[in-house]
C-alpha cells in the first residue's frame, strides 16, 4: 500500500496534465476575502478573457432573464445577473473547461457540485451558529470545487478508484474510509492539493482537505466544512445529484448538531437547492456551457 500511496500523493504533486486556469480566475478568486465587491472590477476582470465574457452576456439573454431586453455588452450583463452570480459562473466555466474527461463524467461532476455548493448556500444562511471568519461567497466555491480529487483519481488511477468503489460498495463503507485504508490518501486531500495548485485561498483549501472529517479540522475551518459535509450528504442521497460516496447518516446528525439546524431544516433546505441547482443548470446548458 506504501508503493501505491507514494506513487499517486508524487502524481498529485506533479500535476503535470493538468492544464492552467485562465488569469481571470485567480484575479477573481483575490476578490473572494472581501464583503463588498464592486461590480465594475468584476466587470473589468470578466473582460480580459473574450470567451467566459460571451458566455457571461449570453447567460444574461437566457430564460431566466426573458423579462429583459436582450443585451450585448458584458457591463449591462454583469448589472443583471448580479456580481455574485457572474463570478460563480466565471469560476464554473473556467473549471469546467480545464477538468478533462468524457462529457458525460463531467456533467455528472459537476450536477453533483453545483448542487452541494447551492446547498452549502443555503445551510450557511439558516444556521443560526455563524462562523464571522467566512465570507459570503466561500461556501459556494468550497462546496463547487469540494470533489475535484474524485475526477483526478477517476482520470489518473482508473484501477485503484474502482477497487476503492468495489470495497466500499461491499462493505457499506464511506468511500472516503476507504480511500485512506487503501490508498493513505482520501479524495478530499487530493482535491485540496488540486485548488491549492490553481491558487485558491487556503481558507477554501483547508475545507476542502476536511470536508469529510470536520470534526478535525483547524477551529476556523471547522464550521464552513461542517456546512460543505452536511450538503454533499444531502445531495448524495439524491439520486439526480448523488456521486454514490455512502454512509451518511452521521455526517447528517454531527452537522446538524455542530452548525445549530433544526431537523425539520433539512427538507426546506433540500426543495431550495433543488429549485436553485436546477436555474443554473438551465442556464448553463443554454449558453453551450455545460
Amino acid at each position: 500500500m506504501r508503493a501505491r500511496s507514494r506513487r499517486i500523493a508524487q502524481d498529485i504533486d506533479s500535476l503535470a496534465e493538468l492544464p492552467p486556469l485562465s488569469p481571470m480566475v485567480a484575479q477573481l478568486t483575490a476578490t473572494l476575502n472581501s464583503d463588498a465587491v464592486d461590480f465594475r472590477d468584476v466587470e473589468a476582470i470578466i473582460r480580459r478573457d473574450p470567451v467566459i465574457a460571451a458566455r457571461v452576456i449570453g447567460a444574461a439573454n437566457t430564460v431566466a432573464y426573458a423579462g429583459h431586453a436582450p443585451t450585448a455588452s458584458i457591463h449591462t450583463a454583469v448589472l443583471r445577473l448580479g456580481v455574485l452570480a457572474v463570478r460563480r459562473l466565471a469560476f464554473l466555466l473556467s473549471l469546467y473547461n480545464a477538468v478533462p474527461g468524457p462529457r458525460a463524467e463531467r456533467q455528472g461532476f459537476w450536477r453533483h457540485s453545483l448542487a452541494v455548493a447551492h446547498a452549502a448556500e443555503v445551510i450557511a444562511g439558516q444556521a443560526p451558529i455563524w462562523s464571522a471568519a467566512v465570507y459570503p461567497d466561500q461556501a459556494f466555491i468550497a462546496a463547487l470545487l469540494h470533489d475535484l480529487g474524485l475526477l483526478a483519481l477517476a482520470r489518473h488511477h482508473a484501477r485503484e478508484d474502482a477497487l476503492v468503489a468495489s470495497v466500499a460498495s461491499e462493505k457499506r463503507l464511506a468511500r472516503w474510509r476507504v480511500e485512506r485504508d487503501v490508498l493513505g490518501i482520501d479524495h478530499a486531500q487530493i482535491g485540496a492539493r488540486l485548488a491549492a495548485h490553481w491558487s485558491f485561498p487556503e481558507a477554501v483549501t483547508t475545507v476542502i482537505a476536511f470536508h469529510h472529517d470536520f470534526a478535525s479540522a483547524p477551529t476556523e475551518a471547522r464550521w464552513l466544512a461542517a456546512v460543505i459535509a452536511l450538503g454533499d450528504a444531502l445531495c448524495n442521497e439524491d439520486e439526480m445529484a448523488g456521486m454514490g460516496e455512502g454512509a451518511y447518516v452521521g455526517t447528517i446528525e454531527e452537522s446538524i448538531a455542530l452548525l445549530g439546524l433544526a431537523p425539520d431544516a433539512l427538507g426546506q433546505i433540500v426543495d431550495q437547492t433543488r429549485c436553485d441547482a436546477a436555474r443554473d443548470l438551465a442556464v448553463l446548458e443554454a449558453i453551450g456551457g455545460y
